[in-house]
């Protein structure tokens, strides 16, 4: 997700991300009815959790535990991650 397709790390990607992505990629085809199928909320952008549901899940309750533990991500990181 975000090697390929989340290059800006912002937990989403629009449509023409989306298409940047796709032709980086080398994939063709209909784009657009792709890019209607997956986003099924037509509210203009993706999330993981469009494209798998059960990673993004988890992912974003993961993300909530060490915001509410920590305060933020770089502090869980720092603080209860990475102990080196």
């Amino acid at each position: 997700w975000r090697a390929a397709l989340d290059l800006h790390d912002n937990g989403r990607i629009t449509f023409g991300e989306f298409t940047q992505a796709l032709n980086r990629l080398a994939l063709g085809g209909n784009v657009q009815k792709v890019w209607r199928q997956i986003d099924v909320q037509d509210n203009g952008y993706i999330e993981l959790v469009d494209l798998d549901p059960d990673v993004g899940m988890v992912l974003q309750e993961f993300r909530e535990k060490c915001v509410a533990h920590y305060g933020n991500m770089l502090l869980a990181w720092m603080q209860g991650l990475d102990r080196n």
